[in-house]
């Protein structure tokens, strides 16, 4: 495992209103099951957050006081599981686009998906998850 900057960014639509969240992260990235992981820690969820990915999905777990696990393949809606203090929702993920690149020293992760949640659409989401290899 490597020691790595890691920028998240996550485009928000609900209902014509744009919100954007921008962090950074110090974690890790290796490969595990020959695919990538990237690991970090969310101060605000108060739990680690896992990428686990190859060039064609995503699974992102998030553990903490929100759980959840999303998994992204083009073109595909996928049900997952969005887990908070007061219950579980149901949730599923419709990715529109998904798209990998590595090198030796980092890469990025980019992800436009719709958000559904008990059946309902809630949202439409472009993530990008950028990293790079510390010194």
């Amino acid at each position: 495992m490597q020691t790595v900057t890691i920028h998240t960014r996550l485009i928000t639509n609900v209902g014509g209103q744009t919100e954007k969240i921008q962090n950074t992260f110090k974690g890790t990235w290796g490969i595990r099951d020959n695919r990538h992981l990237l690991s970090y820690n969310e101060a605000d969820n108060g739990g680690p957050t896992h990428v686990l990915f190859d060039m064609a999905q995503a699974e992102l777990r998030r553990m903490g006081q929100v759980r959840s696990r999303m998994t992204f393949v083009e073109r595909e809606r996928v049900s997952s599981r969005y887990i908070t203090p007061h219950g579980a929702l149901p949730m599923q993920i419709h990715t529109h686009r998904y798209q990998a690149a590595m090198s030796e020293v980092g890469g990025r992760v980019e992800v436009n998906y719709a958000l559904f949640l008990a059946g309902s659409h809630v949202s439409d989401n472009k993530l990008l998850i950028e990293w790079e290899v510390l010194n």
